[in-house]
């Protein structure tokens, strides 16, 4: 399913009969299929309480097509407003709670503007606000795609909470898609809109890795390669056998 996911389609889009699908599977994976528990999210130094905590990331599975992993946030923590340059996002809290903060741009990139400066010294750009809420653990899994669904967005942790995230394609350098981090600089022009403008991450925004003792992706090959369509690729175990 996830090799169905990264192939090209019109416009960049994921098809949607994929997505759903996808969508349906990042719904149903349980906690202990993760070997994920409560303790993960707590701050990694409780003897500083108040003081910014690391991120936890733990690393499921990547390759050129896909990136699966899970950020462990402790109340408070901040993964600041970034964006995801012609890629598709799937986020599901799996405990606690989030604040999801997430725009699209107001209109789309021109050629005109690849020659401007770049970096926080670059003009401010206009954003719709598509998402200021808080999603938790009993609630459906986000999607956001290349220019819809809030392709830039914040997370905030409202109390220690754990988020899955799947990527598809990944971020690559090589590839133009690098993370690029914002400010909101201030109101835009219109109702729901806003300023955003390039911005260094904080210095107390770190992530650090940590083991991840789920299971593992298993990637089947196709039994009908010939077949077109999203039913040509078998579906993908997510989680069917461990490490």
């Amino acid at each position: 399913m996830l090799q169905t996911l990264s192939q090209p389609t019109p416009a960049s889009r994921v098809l949607p009969s994929t997505t759903y699908r996808v969508l349906c599977i990042a719904a149903r994976v349980q906690l202990d299929e993760l070997g994920l528990s409560s303790d993960a999210c707590l701050p990694i130094d409780q003897a500083m309480p108040g003081a910014a905590q690391p991120i936890r990331y733990l690393h499921i599975f990547e390759d050129g097509e896909v990136s699966l992993g899970i950020f462990c946030l402790p109340k408070g923590a901040c993964i600041p407003l970034h964006n995801h340059p012609g890629m598709t996002v799937f986020s599901r809290a799996l405990l606690g709670r989030v604040h999801v903060l997430s725009f699209d741009w107001a209109e789309a990139h021109t050629d005109a503007m690849a020659g401007t400066v770049e970096g926080p010294a670059a003009p401010a750009r206009e954003a719709r606000r598509v998402l200021d809420c808080v999603m938790g653990s009993g609630d459906d899994p986000a999607l956001l795609q290349p220019t819809s669904g809030g392709n830039i967005h914040q997370f905030t942790a409202v109390t220690d909470c754990a988020v899955l995230d799947l990527l598809t394609p990944p971020y690559s350098l090589d590839d133009g898609r690098d993370c690029t981090y914002y400010h909101v600089e201030g109101p835009g022009s219109g109702d729901g809109t806003f300023l955003l403008r390039e911005a260094e991450p904080p210095s107390d925004f770190v992530v650090v890795d940590a083991p991840y003792k789920g299971r593992r992706p298993i990637v089947r090959s196709p039994v009908h390669p010939t077949r077109p369509g999203p039913e040509a690729v078998v579906e993908q175990e997510l989680y069917r056998a461990r490490v």
